[in-house]
């Protein structure tokens, strides 16, 4: 173990927390693995979702989701003939720009071992989401965006302390010994390292992986169900066949490319041209837009 109090290695593993769903994380999390090529990869996904995942993952760059119906208090379905219209579907967006999504691809790619530790599908607390932007990282560094964020004390409950202990059973599983990442959100990352150091009880039974159905969305909806935008996905795949091109994950270059596209299509299918003004009001509005979400 690390004689830095900060540090996030513990003996043979190695704590990576991440924002869920943003490129910044996505591209440490790639960077990361590339650089310490673990033997294991720890990442906070469901288990009843490993084959459905790793056929999405090896779809990429081709966005997939993953249909599942919500655990109801009286239970699943107990059978196949079992009528699935009286549970709730839900669906999770299988996207390049996600980093445990990530995790799983690279991982692939080195031959490292991939252990979902996440409990079953529906289980999950209302966890806290607020992060900073995470552009942030891109400007200061993730050690110095991981440092203060950990320094805001996060408000826990008996929900997140159990879904900590059951990702901390999964962990009590795994070789101690073995070169390991864990891949999980920043804000279960202290109630998980608090966890882990006491022993667990098993986790009830998974959610049946059958009832987990794999799905293609329509391209015009992407913009809807993803995390990030459908541009800011195409970059990133682009970085990730050429990482030297950097400028491809800058956020706001990005922002600023697109607008810029957007504009030459407008003056094609028009006829009419941007003016000084117009550029200026949208830059207003998207700077006023971010101060309130």
């Amino acid at each position: 173990m690390s004689d830095d109090p900060a540090s996030l290695q513990r003996g043979a593993w190695r704590y990576f927390p991440v924002v869920p769903g943003r490129m910044e994380f996505a591209v440490a999390v790639r960077r990361a693995l590339l650089a310490d090529r673990p033997k294991v990869v720890a990442v906070e996904l469901p288990s009843e979702c490993e084959h459905g995942l790793l056929k999405a993952v090896d779809r990429l760059p081709q966005i997939s989701a993953l249909m599942y119906p919500q655990r109801p208090e009286g239970g699943l379905p107990e059978s196949d003939e079992d009528d699935a219209l009286t549970y709730q579907m839900l669906y999770v967006p299988v996207e390049p720009c996600d980093p445990f999504i990530e995790a799983v691809r690279t991982a692939r790619e080195i031959g490292a071992t991939v252990v979902f530790i996440e409990p079953s599908l529906g289980d999950r607390p209302h966890v806290a989401g607020a992060y900073p932007d995470t552009y942030a990282v891109r400007r200061i560094g993730l050690p110095a965006y991981l440092h203060a964020y950990r320094l805001q004390a996060q408000p826990r409950n008996d929900d997140i302390e159990h879904h900590a202990a059951a990702m901390a059973w999964r962990l009590q599983g795994a070789d101690p010994f073995a070169a390991t990442m864990v891949v999980l959100s920043l804000n279960m990352l202290h109630p998980v390292l608090d966890a882990v150091q006491i022993p667990q009880d098993e986790t009830p039974q998974p959610l049946r992986a059958n009832l987990v159905q794999l799905v293609n969305p329509d391209a015009e909806c992407l913009a809807e169900i993803c995390s990030e935008t459908p541009y800011l996905q195409c970059r990133y795949e682009q970085w990730r066949i050429d990482p030297t091109e950097d400028i491809l994950i800058d956020r706001q270059r990005a922002n600023l490319d697109l607008l810029r596209e957007a504009e030459a299509l407008y003056t094609k299918n028009t006829g009419d041209t941007m003016s000084h003004w117009q550029r200026r009001l949208m830059a207003k509005y998207t700077r006023n837009l971010a101060r309130i979400q």
